[in-house]
């Protein structure tokens, strides 16, 4: 509290005493009114005007100069008085002299803390207006409090806030202000080195009980640095692995990164430069991607032009592809995709555009269609040259496929042959057998086997052996039939010739070209061809063991099958590998039939071995090759399809199916497309499918597709037209899911804003500079503004900059400048310049070498960076840690650090040290828990547990040893420091002696008990003719019983029973006397309390009759509800009568200034339980801060002490219970205290 001038506080002391000794006049109270005065100018006249107001209080209270006495001399009865009044008033002024120290002592600690505090902190008035500011605001602006405060706000901003950031910030905070919300500004603010930085500002308001807006704290942070990061971020633009180019919102080209400009070998300049060649003068400028329109390939120009006036003209996203012609001459294919950044109105302000070099994909892809087309013919090759006529057949036996050799066989086309075509060539004796056999195989899925005679293209009919295997999808269903037409015509010949010859027969055998053996019914060889035995290298007599052939994988397989025909006589036919004379095994396809005779009894077997070597090759290849297209479709998203336009046809691969999100079982169309395409691409797609379709054209488009469960996906379609045999049109093509790439894309575009921003504030120049001459090739005007030249006067030479250099760093950058040009190798250098105005700047510069073809070193390009600001805030760094240390030092606290998890403690400073009479080394190894007094160990430590597994702030007061041994009271605090994440990562602390604070509340506490005891002898003055009307009766009883007891014993004949009755009513009186006179003892005598089962409600009633004069004089009527079954507790009588005097003085104090309406004053008593509840309810004034009403010496009556509702919460809380506020809701105030039940009374 601030000091007036001494004249003022002299005058307010004297003021104070000469009021109190009126009010003491008026009142009678003269001693209760000049211990008011005295505690007046104790706490607003300082230390020496309140011993003079304590001086004239003493005089003024024993009439020293007042009347009637007027002199000096004191009366011997007034000693006493004068003594305790003398005492009370010292007491009185120490208690608030040392209040008002302690206050002083508290508020410079917090003044030093929040001068700690390592941010800028400022405190606002509701209106914005500045009140407080901690010390590093002042440090950073050079002003004090005061000239700061001294300056309006407008003003003050004008003054330290950058002009650009004035109109924005004012804004936003002028809102912000009237709206109450916390809010958060970023703004550069000037210091006193007259340099700006940039701060993040953050606003919090401070509410009141009633939430209005009390006070504004702002803090502060440095984010210089970070802004300068940002800055540094730019130049990744150009080191990215990516050809990034912008434009303006018309479409013309204003920036293209380092890597587009060494793909084209042309500078910046050059690349900006707007001037066209001949061949497009007729095209606008405006309308391209960059300038150069001569590196886009001729066959790309019109259409690269259409694509890209489109995504302008309609504001949006695209991508397309063109041939840019490279430095060298050589086209390459580029993707170019590009994105619009729109202001918050959604209106285009730049456009960003990158280029992926897609020359190597595009030649893979095509390499890959190459490769596919090739196995296909491969695979037809192999099929058409199987020796047999393959066929294939629909679920319902339609011919779908004939090969080769079918149809050559019988003279038919494909077109005559597919369907049912096929079936004019079967001889019409075996037709019908021929078709049971097949339709039962149709109808049963059994495998297909007959017998019958085809015609030849010559006419002539030839038997054939019809063999068909059903193919079946997952569930079992026949979805094609695939089988073979085996010539056996030759066969039945031969085995007519072998009833006629043997020796015809292996002529026969030996002359076909096949591996041809033939069996016993058992299952020996009996017959060999000569090809069988040159293709295994072996005798006749060696294929005793023919089973020795077959591969170990295939061994058992193939013998089974084998076992089984010579069973059930079954033809055989199945594909195996068999040994080769060199030890390899190759694969061969094996058929069997069994000849029998006329009781269907097998005579022998014979086996056709065909080589499929080749054709297993080429079924691996096709099925590696299909996996591989599969895998690669899934990796990449790609989608695959196939449209006939003759009818509609649709054939999508299973990737396309998972794209659009289909079942596999649907037949695709169209229209199964265009219920997948976002509402707002169906007309584009549609143009795009009806040209395609009218023109037999390529398309080439992308659009989005919608979802069932609302998701939407980017697809890039590609379809390429072609013509089938038949000459119709048929699309194969495409579809891309190109979704996360758009992702990416727009992420790469928001990055791209950030770096560009960033670069825009590093004050980072770019140069090159070539070997020989060292003569400059480029200096960008960021780093002619670093060096201090002209940029109109053109690049400055060596000399010049050599000069700008200071010369104690010219040596130096000298020394290395001449390592790296003989090393071939990059430079990295600090240095300093002085610039012609004596401005001293310092430098950072990083050069790499540029070498040519022969690995000769060409030149240096590099970039230059102004680093004076953090060099400067490095150097403030360093002396502001070494002031933080000071401060942390000087500071009167033992301050600590601590980890989370365990808190193991890694700092304490000096303070803690010598306090603790130990090393810090020694401090930190030691058991914390051995310097905290042993009865406060086991609470401190389980406060600290409790903060570090919630994170909540420790506080709590012990006692922690000194070195020599003593214990002292402290106070800890410690609160977490969190990161980004909110994680913790340090615990700070600060251990404050509060041992003086102790002992003086102990003092306090001694003194207000004897307050207390002073308010008793009060009560009792008060209460004094209550008291003696209390005594009068039963003294009046005494005194009539004691006449009654004399008349009736002086009559002749004494009547004694009537005078022993008289007798014992004077001893009930005289006992009844004795308990009201026992009762006023106890209040002046400071007796243990005497605790009895009472009754509340008698105490009660007790009260009202002792008021009741009172309440009669005052017009206050009462309203008694009292519980008839209240239980009794255990509590002494008088302290409860006084607690009950207290509060129903207390209410009728309330109500005395209410002239308007009625008094009442209601008691109540209830129970429940464990406890008994009394209110004592007033409709007076009520209360405003109910939260200190039991506070000693608060009070809100004009002749109160402010120590009566003190010594109730006292007497209640020494009865174990407890005692509160309330306000009503008409009017008024309620005292409620609750006290046990007794224990017996439980039970």
């Amino acid at each position: 509290m601030k000091s007036s001038p001494d004249v003022y506080r002299y005058g307010l002391v004297i003021a104070a005493c000469l009021f109190a000794i009126l009010a003491g006049r008026i009142s009678g109270a003269e001693a209760t009114c000049l211990l008011l005065g005295i505690m007046v100018g104790s706490l607003y006249g300082g230390r020496y005007p309140s011993l003079l107001g304590v001086g004239i209080s003493v005089l003024a209270l024993d009439f020293f100069f007042l009347t009637p006495r007027q002199h000096f001399s004191i009366a011997p009865s007034a000693y006493p008085r004068l003594i305790t009044f003398t005492i009370a008033a010292f007491i009185i002024r120490y208690l608030i002299q040392s209040r008002e120290n302690q206050i002083r002592k508290n508020t410079k600690e917090l003044r030093e803390l929040i001068d700690f505090i390592p941010h800028h902190v400022l405190l606002l008035d509701p209106n914005g207006h500045l009140l407080e500011a901690n010390q590093m605001v002042l440090d950073y602006t050079g002003r004090t409090l005061d000239q700061m405060k001294n300056i309006e706000t407008g003003e003050r901003i004008r003054r330290d806030i950058h002009p650009d950031d004035i109109k924005t910030a004012n804004g936003k905070r002028k809102r912000s202000l009237s709206e109450g919300l916390p809010f958060e500004i970023e703004r550069r603010a000037l210091g006193k080195d007259e340099e700006y930085r940039w701060f993040l500002f953050r606003y919090k308001p401070l509410v009141d009980d009633s939430g209005a807006i009390s006070r504004w704290i702002c803090t502060a942070t440095d984010i210089e640095n970070m802004k300068r990061e940002d800055e540094r971020l730019r130049l990744v633009v150009d080191t990215t692995p990516a050809f990034i180019h912008s434009a303006r919102q018309d479409g013309s080209v204003d920036y293209l990164n380092q890597r587009w400009l060494d793909y084209l070998g042309l500078s910046l300049e050059s690349a900006l430069d707007r001037r066209f060649e001949d061949s497009t003068k007729n095209i606008d400028p405006k309308t391209w991607a960059w300038n150069l329109v001569s590196t886009i390939h001729p066959e790309d120009l019109l259409l690269y032009s259409d694509q890209w006036n489109s995504i302008i003209r309609f504001c949006r996203s695209g991508e397309f592809e063109a041939r840019i012609r490279r430095f060298d001459g050589q086209y390459r294919r580029f993707l170019f995709q590009v994105a619009p950044l729109c202001d918050k109105s959604g209106s285009v302000i730049k456009w960003y555009v990158s280029g992926t070099d897609i020359e190597d994909r595009k030649r893979a892809e095509e390499e890959l269609r190459k490769r596919e087309i090739d196995i296909a013919s491969q695979l037809r090759l192999v099929i058409d040259t199987t020796p047999g006529l393959g066929w294939t057949a629909g679920p319902d036996g339609s011919a779908d496929f004939l090969n080769r050799q079918w149809l050559e066989y019988s003279g038919l086309t494909i077109e005559e042959a597919l369907g049912w075509g096929f079936l004019v060539t079967i001889h019409p004796d075996d037709f019908s057998r021929t078709m049971e056999d097949w339709q039962r195989a149709l109808k049963t899925g059994d495998f297909f086997e007959s017998e019958c005679r085809i015609r030849r293209h010559d006419g002539e009919y030839r038997r054939f052996l019809f063999r068909g295997s059903p193919v079946q999808d997952s569930e079992g269903n026949i979805v094609k039939w695939i089988g073979i037409n085996t010539d056996i015509e030759d066969h039945r010949r031969a085995e007519d010739a072998l009833r006629a010859s043997e020796e015809s027969l292996r002529l026969i055998v030996d002359s076909i070209p096949g591996l041809i053996h033939a069996m016993g019914p058992s299952g020996e060889i009996e017959i060999v061809s000569r090809q069988v035995m040159d293709f295994f290298g072996k005798r006749f007599e060696e294929f005793g063991d023919w089973p020795a052939l077959l591969h170990p994988d295939e061994y058992d397989s193939v013998l089974a099958i084998w076992r089984r025909s010579l069973e059930t006589h079954e033809p055989v036919d199945i594909e195996h590998r068999v040994l080769r004379p060199d030890g390899t095994y190759t694969w061969v396809h094996s058929r069997g039939n069994a000849l029998t005779d006329s009781k269907n009894r097998i005579v022998r077997w014979y086996y056709l071995i065909t080589v499929i070597e080749e054709r297993k090759k080429a079924e691996e290849k096709l099925r590696r090759s299909e996996a591989y297209l599969l895998e690669a479709q899934r990796l990449s998203q790609t989608g695959s399809f196939g449209c006939r336009l003759s009818t509609g046809e649709m054939i999508w691969s299973d990737e396309t199916f998972r794209i659009f999100e289909y079942d596999f079982d649907i037949n695709p169309t169209v229209e199964h497309i265009f219920r997948r395409v976002h509402p707002e691409d169906k007309a584009l797609v549609q143009v795009y499918i009806d040209r395609a379709m009218s023109k037999a054209e390529d398309c080439d488009f992308e659009c989005r597709l919608l979802l069932p469960d609302e998701s939407v996906k980017h697809l890039h379609l590609v379809a390429h037209a072609i013509e089938d045999e038949a000459g119709s049109a048929e699309f194969l093509g495409a579809v891309i899911d190109i979704t996360e790439r758009k992702r990416v894309h727009e992420a790469l575009r928001r990055s791209e804003s950030y770096l560009l921003e960033g670069q825009r504030l590093t004050h980072t120049g770019s140069f090159g500079w070539s070997v020989p001459g060292k003569d400059p090739t480029y200096l960008s005007e960021e780093c002619l503004r670093i060096f201090g030249f002209d940029p109109d006067r053109g690049l400055p030479t060596w000399e010049d900059r050599l000069q700008r250099v200071h010369a104690e760093d010219q040596a130096k950058w000298q020394k290395e400048i001449e390592r790296a040009i003989q090393e071939k190798s990059g430079y990295e250098v600090d240095y300093r310049i002085l610039l012609p105005c004596g401005t001293l700047k310092h430098i950072h510069v990083v050069g790499h070498p540029v070498l040519n073809e022969s690995g000769d070193l060409v030149e240096f390009i590099g970039t230059a960076m102004d680093i004076t600001e953090r060099w400067m805030a490095e150097e403030a760094l360093r002396e502001n840690e070494h002031h933080l240390r000071q401060i942390i030092e000087a500071i009167p606290a033992l301050i600590w650090c601590a980890l989370p998890g365990e808190g193991k403690v890694i700092y304490a400073n000096q303070r803690f040290c010598n306090y603790a009479g130990r090393t810090l080394d020694e401090l930190l190894e030691c058991k914390w828990s051995s310097l905290i007094h042993p009865d406060d160990t086991e609470t401190t430590s389980r406060s600290w547990r409790h903060a570090l597994k919630t994170g909540e702030p420790h506080e709590i007061t012990h006692r922690l040893r000194r070195g020599d041994g003593e214990y002292r009271w402290f106070q800890t605090l410690a609160e977490p420091l969190r990161d980004r994440d909110n994680r913790i990562t340090r615990w700070y602390g600060l251990n404050i002696e509060i041992d003086e604070s102790k002992k003086m509340a102990e003092a306090l506490r001694f003194t207000q008990a004897k307050l207390t005891r002073a308010t008793q002898i009060a009560t009792v003055a008060e209460l004094s003719a209550s008291i003696a009307h209390e005594i009068n009766q039963p003294l009046a009883a005494v005194v009539a019983n004691a006449d009654a007891c004399e008349m009736w014993l002086s009559t002749d004949s004494p009547n004694l029973e009537r005078a022993r009755l008289a007798i014992q009513r004077i001893i009930r009186d005289g006992n009844a006397s004795a308990a009201v006179i026992q009762r006023i003892r106890a209040l002046f005598k400071a007796e243990t309390a005497n605790k009895v089962a009472l009754d509340m409600n008698e105490v009660i009633q007790e009260v009202l009759h002792l008021v009741s004069n009172e309440l009669q004089r005052k017009r206050i009527s009462v309203q008694v509800e009292l519980s008839p079954e209240l239980p009794v507790t255990l509590a002494d009588r008088v302290q409860m009568q006084q607690l009950m005097i207290n509060l129903v003085n207390n209410g009728i104090e309330a109500m005395d200034a209410m002239t308007n309406r009625s008094k009442q004053l209601l008691l109540r008593s209830e129970s429940d339980d464990s406890s008994i509840l009394i209110e004592v309810c007033d409709h007076g004034s009520g209360l405003v801060d109910l939260e200190r009403v039991f506070e000693p010496f608060f009070t809100t009556k004009d002749k109160g002490m402010g120590i009566g509702l003190s010594i109730c919460r006292s007497i209640v809380e020494a009865h174990e219970g407890n005692i509160w506020i309330t306000r009503n809701k008409d009017q008024g105030t309620t005292f409620s205290f609750r006290l046990p039940v007794f224990a017996e009374e439980l039970e």
